[in-house]
């Protein structure tokens, strides 16, 4: 293929920022400000906002270990006493078959 060269001529406008004949020229801040539109979107809550929810007595539940496992920094034995735990986090350990919501002992 030919390779095609265009000559630049004194007439090409080229837009540098400033004022000039092909009438572009420069913005100011305060010129944007005054076209711009805020737009409302949801609100976002903090994450801890969202902590504090697990304290809330719904969001929690009393399990019972039925296996030995380690529960944070707490090894919860097998048969061990019920306690207090989040929701989601009880949910999965009985659903992974280490704990029970009944006490095994009644």
């Amino acid at each position: 293929m030919a390779r095609v060269t265009q000559a630049k001529t004194a007439s090409t406008p080229v837009a540098d920022g400033t004022s000039g004949p092909d009438g572009m020229g420069s913005t100011t801040s305060s010129e944007l400000d005054q076209d711009a539109t805020s737009v409302d979107g949801p609100t976002l809550s903090s994450p801890a906002s969202e902590a504090d929810t697990d304290d809330s007595p719904g969001n929690r539940m009393v399990i019972y270990p039925i296996r030995s496992y380690l529960d944070g920094k707490e090894i919860r034995q097998a048969g061990g006493a019920g306690y207090d735990s989040p929701k989601h986090e009880a949910l999965l350990l009985i659903a992974k078959g280490l704990a029970t919501e009944t006490d095994p002992k009644a």
